[in-house]
């Protein structure tokens, strides 16, 4: 025990210089007492003594960052070495004290990775560094998103004035989602591609998948009460009667934008057999124009005047930043048709490094004031 082990030996030290000089030795006692508690002043400092301010900004009382609260902290979104030394840096960096509960707030966690993204693009000393650096980045914070931490019921509901699929027995309608609150949800009237409307009785069962404030696709299965006049038009009012099912949570976070998009159809030729087989893709030279609505650094969803299939492969180039085109190769896993065009929905197959950052940076507005 420390102060045993202080007592034992001062003793010697008083009986020293108490026989040659009382004052001398009321000096030296002084003065290691001093040190003692200059050293327990600076273990307590690193050990993160109370603090006025935790990392959230909020009056709390610090912990001691370690590597075991770290570790502790990461353990749910199933991160390798290399990620976990990466997010050791950012929050050492930006000093945090409470990684367990920064991990769970994701608008915090953003700060912190904005402020990370900052030092690379300031610091990387060259441009293909500063995208390596990046990329690891990006990769990090999307593996975080992308671990399966259940929503709050709040924020997996409908939200107004979103893209929707209706489907109803085998067939899938796009619609807009026109109001929307708690039970009560009204969108637009489903439409064939011939443009005739989706007619079925009062009280009919229809699924509704739609994507949430929280970016992650759920279905929600309603029951059919009737068409109700809107500011928009008539709309297609519907009663959810469960509670929103998760579908299978994105790989990567998805922003809500409008972008004008160019695309061109990729033909994939084979020739050879056996280890002798090789692929070639083939850009067609037609050029087709749309409007992207959503993306994501793993696909995006296009709306478009052509009538595209399933399973058909594009490359599809836009402008996201500056003067220079991100490019990227895709392939269209669902196609919903309607009276007002056709809206496709793109796996990215094929992301240049750049492309990945440039559309992640865009996702997260790191770069954004």
């Amino acid at each position: 025990m420390p102060g045993v082990t202080f007592g034992i030996h001062l003793f010697p030290l008083q009986a020293y210089f108490v026989e040659d000089d009382p004052n001398q030795a009321r000096i030296v006692i002084i003065a290691v007492v001093a040190i003692i508690a200059i050293a327990i002043i600076f273990r307590f400092v690193n050990r993160g003594g109370k603090s006025p301010v935790g990392s959230g900004g909020s009056i709390s009382a610090a912990k001691r960052y370690s590597g075991f609260t770290l570790r502790r902290a990461a353990a749910p979104y199933g991160l390798d070495g290399e990620q976990i030394k990466l997010l050791d840096y950012i929050f050492r960096n930006d000093n945090v004290s409470d990684p367990v509960s920064v991990m769970k707030d994701s608008a915090g966690l953003d700060r912190h990775f904005r402020r990370a993204y900052k030092n690379i693009v300031r610091d990387s000393g060259g441009s293909d560094r500063m995208q390596q650096n990046l990329s690891k980045l990006y990769i990090l914070r999307n593996a975080i998103e992308a671990a399966p931490v259940e929503d709050e019921i709040s924020s997996s509901m409908p939200v107004q004035n979103t893209e929707a699929v209706i489907k109803y027995g085998n067939d899938s309608y796009a619609v807009r989602i026109l109001f929307s609150n708690n039970r009560n949800i009204i969108t637009e009237v489903p439409r064939s591609p011939l443009g005739t409307s989706l007619k079925i009785g009062s009280g009919t069962n229809v699924t509704l998948t739609y994507l949430s404030r929280s970016n992650n696709s759920y279905s929600l299965v309603c029951g059919y009460v009737g068409i109700e006049k809107t500011e928009s038009g008539p709309g297609f009012r519907i009663t959810s009667s469960s509670r929103p099912r998760p579908l299978t949570k994105r790989q990567y976070r998805r922003r809500r934008i409008d972008i004008r998009c160019e695309f061109f159809f990729v033909q994939v030729f084979e020739s050879g057999k056996g280890r002798n087989k090789t692929s070639k893709l083939v850009v067609s030279p037609k050029k087709f124009n749309g409007i992207i609505r959503d993306i994501s650094a793993g696909g995006c969803s296009i709306k478009t005047p052509v009538p595209v299939q399933a399973a058909s492969r594009l490359k599809i180039g836009c402008f996201i930043s500056g003067k220079e085109q991100t490019a990227v190769l895709g392939q269209v896993i669902r196609s919903n048709r309607s009276a007002a065009g056709t809206v496709i929905h793109v796996k990215f197959l094929k992301v240049p490094m750049r492309a990945f950052n440039t559309i992640n940076t865009l996702v997260f507005g790191f770069n954004e004031k």
